[in-house]
């Protein structure tokens, strides 16, 4: 099978390359990744400015692009003979969780590569407390994702990538199907005035994500040891109960 692989951590990141090395045992793997991390970038797309591609070895280059750039660039140009069958996007360094989703370019990589009619899955793992520090294990969730991909693509559907989230915590309590959380990040925004005719803002994290959501959330089953599937819509998705109200109150 051909895999074409992904991520918004960056060509370099320990997460893509144990991937890369798992799948690798059974399949052809491609590589178009960030040049370097580009976590948080959502969906946003460089228009109309040259970026430069970096052969890394066959099959493998580093676009100084976003994620979605990356898998524009990989599907929508002569880059490679063909599309591949399957695009994975990470293993990402930290979850990716309900409300996470909408600023993940991890996410948005799997997204894409749906919106140009291929099967996406997007991967990430949450951290492991030892001794106060954190523990990432990726080499799991990729043995799981290469153990499972028949099924994993048999769930991906024209419409929709899968967001898969573990633990670093091996062996796993299960794999469950889940909804979304909602997440909240405590963040803050800071204004600081220089005295040079400009305010400077900066956004900081805040204590510890906290989250709500029904028995079937994402973020609580893998705090609580699963393999977390959802299947997350690529397009948005309108509320079409308004269709059949009236408008005559609007003015024109």
């Amino acid at each position: 099978m051909k895999i074409l692989l992904a991520n918004d951590d960056g060509y370099g990141a320990e997460g893509i390359k144990t991937l890369a090395e798992i799948l690798r045992k059974h399949h052809e793997v491609w590589i178009v990744a960030p040049s370097g991390n580009r976590s948080g970038a959502s969906s946003c797309i460089i228009m109309n400015e040259q970026q430069v591609i970096r052969k890394k070895t066959d099959n493998e280059y580093a676009l100084d692009g976003t994620p979605t750039d990356c898998i524009l660039c990989a599907l929508k140009s002569d880059l490679f003979p063909s599309k591949p069958d399957v695009v994975f996007s990470g293993i990402n360094k930290y979850g990716n969780l309900g409300t996470d989703i909408l600023y993940s370019g991890t996410c948005a990589a799997a997204k894409q590569a749906v919106l140009c009619g291929v099967p996406g899955i997007a991967l990430s793992v949450e951290p492991k407390i030892v001794d106060g520090c954190e523990i990432f294990d990726y080499r799991s969730l990729a043995l799981f994702a290469d153990k499972n991909l028949n099924l994993l693509m048999e769930y991906c559907t024209e419409y929709t990538f899968l967001n898969v989230n573990a633990p670093s915590l091996y062996p796993y309590a299960g794999v469950k199907f889940s909804s979304l959380s909602k997440r909240f990040y405590n963040d803050k925004v800071n204004i600081i005035n220089k005295n040079d005719e400009n305010l400077y803002s900066t956004c900081t994290g805040g204590a510890e994500v906290s989250f709500a959501g029904d028995e079937n959330n994402d973020s609580l089953l893998v705090k609580n040891g699963y393999v977390s599937i959802s299947s997350v819509y690529a397009e948005p998705v309108a509320d079409l109960s308004l269709c059949a109200k009236s408008t005559s109150q609007f003015v024109l």
